[in-house]
């Protein structure tokens, strides 16, 4: 009897830990163990993050320069003109011209030279270069009867008068900087 209640007891024993893994077993788990579920929330919540963005902006700076501005001027000079008879008896007629050049530059002075008759105007064109504060006499002369003396500047010579002009000036350019931009993305958070 004592045999029984050990056969009855292990029996009973045997069978409540048959009952205890197959309910273990049939409430699933990879691993056929009971495993408790979480129940776990998750939500879609925006994120912010920074990140630098590139961008052109204008950068203007002051720039010296030089810059030459040249004149031309007519040198500066008196004209004196003589007309005169000379000979003997008095039949050459002489026209001068005498031209001083009061500039302190030099230069080549063209000039018409002549007589006025009665027939028609006689002369030539002269040239000379006349050095600052020289003076030079054009001269032409002609037998005639009757006239009277002419002397005209063809062309008077001109200086290059140059000064340079310091200025500035804004020179501008487009550069690349960066700047820090906020965006957002969304991403799952779950408790």
């Amino acid at each position: 009897m004592q045999n029984r209640k050990l056969i009855a007891s292990s029996i009973g024993i045997a069978t409540v830990f048959l009952v205890l893994i197959s309910f273990l077993t049939s409430s699933g788990g990879p691993s056929g163990f009971f495993v408790p579920q979480n129940k776990t929330k998750c939500q879609d919540v925006q994120e912010a993050y920074s990140e630098l963005q590139p961008f052109e902006k204008e950068q203007c700076v002051t720039v010296p320069f030089t810059e030459t501005r040249c004149d031309n001027k007519t040198l500066v000079y008196s004209k004196d003109q003589k007309c005169y008879w000379s000979g003997s008896p008095l039949s050459t007629l002489n026209s001068e011209c005498t031209i001083t050049n009061l500039d302190n530059y030099g230069g080549n002075f063209v000039v018409n030279v002549g007589l006025i008759t009665k027939e028609n105007n006689t002369g030539e064109e002269q040239s000379a270069y006349i050095y600052p504060q020289s003076s030079y006499t054009f001269k032409y002369s002609s037998q005639v009867d009757i006239g009277a003396c002419f002397c005209d500047e063809k062309t008077i010579p001109t200086e290059e008068l140059c000064k340079e002009n310091f200025n500035t000036k804004q020179e501008c350019y487009n550069i690349t900087s960066f700047r820090n931009v906020t965006s957002y993305k969304t991403i799952q958070k779950c408790d």
